[in-house]
């Protein structure tokens, strides 16, 4: 769909020939519905030659958010109807992560469609985006040991005779292609690849063998990154698994082959107390901003308060306004991090603090700009931009987002947990948002991140650090 990858994103295929009928585009956060709606349009038309759009293409093809509303069909609740069962909602599942509550409708309305023997049979095709927020460890959330979203994925697909050039011995395939990237998953340890999502079920659903007749790949890691620039893509990694930290890695990748297959050159061995040097190809981030600034991409304010922290805050986005004429929607954002409701005290903060200057300001899932956090119903559950107006967004709802100049404010929120993995994640989805400039502050940070970001920010283009073995490999495991 034109998104560009910032890290290895896995697309296992199970696949035929030409698409017809409908096919479903299925993903996770709402706040991407126009983002998508946006590139399915724009890349119909391209491939067309203009012959076609989304609106023309609205028969073939649905853009549907994972679960769905009542106002808003999504492809859980499209599935419910199939079966001709009522839809759970949100308050109808054990408290849990939003993830932990989709699952579970996805495996009751699984042992629904078991039970009564009807089929969920009614697409053609189904691509997934963002498949790493589909999985769960929870034994409980999973189906006959499979992850349970996936699963109905599965079983949704209408059966195609296998063709010549995708001939594997079986005598159907049914197309279902996701992506993910595990290192975005801000709920779960689990990646997604065949074995975690179907166990012993994967060698049906692919047959035998790493490629189809033809030499198509059955899993492609993409390793070229057009949207995020080469310097902070290799900020985005460092900060992220914690490479140049004090104490070691936290969370990566641990071979050459695979730091190669995401577009780094390797010199060194991953065994422990080994000196090991990553460099980024340069063909692997065509993005030119570098070229044509000799300032850094990525810079970083250590601010005595949160007050100062703020006011700084302030003057940068005034400047960009006025000075660099950058637009304040989609051009700017700013993310906060922070584990369960943290985020939002401090998203209050910037909010105020921007409004104080006369700056206009939107927080995702509002109705209104310029408004504090709304309820029902003056909610706009899909909103992430309004014209005119600076996004101020905590991290989960950023995710595959992006803006030319991103301010992740808060540092100090992750410093006081710098060895805690899921606020590391939140570290790379934070910067990895930016097309051009990552504005990195935090209030009176002391000690371990704050140092660990001054050495990755004067690494250069090259980290080096010693091997110490992570807590988590996120090594391919295909």
């Amino acid at each position: 769909m034109g998104r560009p990858s910032s890290w290895p994103k896995k697309r296992p295929i199970c696949t035929s020939s030409t698409l017809t009928g409908t096919s479903a585009l299925v993903f996770f956060s709402r706040s991407l519905y126009d983002q998508l709606r946006g590139q399915v349009d724009h890349w119909l038309r391209q491939a067309t030659n203009g012959e076609q759009n989304l609106q023309t293409a609205r028969h073939r093809l649905r853009i549907l958010h994972a679960w769905g509303s009542k106002d808003q069909p999504g492809f859980y609740r499209t599935l419910a109807d199939q079966v001709g069962v009522t839809p759970l909602t949100v308050d109808r599942t054990p408290p849990g992560s939003p993830t932990a509550k989709l699952l579970f409708a996805c495996r009751a309305l699984l042992l629904d469609a078991q039970l009564t023997g009807r089929s969920l049979q009614v697409f053609d095709a189904v691509l997934i985006d963002e498949g790493q927020d589909l999985v769960h460890e929870q034994a409980q959330l999973t189906f006959e040991e499979k992850q349970a979203f996936y699963w109905m994925a599965y079983q949704s697909l209408r059966p195609v005779a296998r063709d010549s050039l995708f001939a594997t011995g079986e005598p159907e395939a049914r197309r279902l292609i996701w992506a993910y990237d595990e290192a975005q998953s801000l709920d779960t340890l689990t990646i997604p690849n065949t074995r975690a999502l179907f166990e012993d079920a994967g060698a049906q659903v692919f047959g035998p063998g790493a490629a189809y007749k033809g030499g198509i790949k059955k899993s492609e890691v993409m390793n070229r990154c057009y949207r995020t620039p080469g310097p902070v893509l290799l900020a985005a990694h460092a900060l992220g698994m914690g490479l140049l930290r004090e104490g070691g890695m936290l969370a990566g990748l641990t071979t050459k082959a695979d730091w190669k297959a995401i577009g780094y050159e390797v010199d060194g061995q991953f065994r422990s107390g080994s000196e090991v040097m990553l460099t980024r190809f340069p063909e692997n981030s065509p993005n030119p901003l570098p070229q044509f600034t000799g300032e850094p991409l990525v810079t970083f304010g250590n601010d005595p308060t949160r007050r100062t922290e703020l006011e700084a805050l302030v003057t940068n986005i005034q400047q960009d306004l006025t000075e660099h004429g950058l637009q304040p929607s989609r051009q700017l954002l700013v993310v906060v991090p922070g584990l369960d409701w943290e985020p939002y005290a401090l998203q209050r903060e910037v909010f105020q603090a921007l409004r104080a200057a006369n700056i206009s300001v939107y927080l995702p899932g509002n109705k209104d700009v310029n408004a504090p956090k709304q309820k029902w119903p003056s909610t706009d559950p899909n909103g992430f931009w309004r014209d005119g107006a600076v996004t101020v967004s905590s991290i989960m709802q950023a995710r595959g987002n992006e803006a030319d100049v991103v301010y992740v404010v808060g540092l100090d929120q992750v410093a006081s947990r710098e060895d805690h993995i899921p606020l590391r994640k939140q570290l790379f989805v934070g910067v990895s948002r930016s097309r051009g400039w990552v504005r990195l502050s935090g209030a009176g940070m002391t000690g371990l991140l704050a140092d660990e970001i001054h050495r990755v920010l004067a690494a250069g283009d090259t980290l080096r650090f010693t091997y110490r073995p992570p807590r988590r490999m996120l090594d391919a495991m295909e």
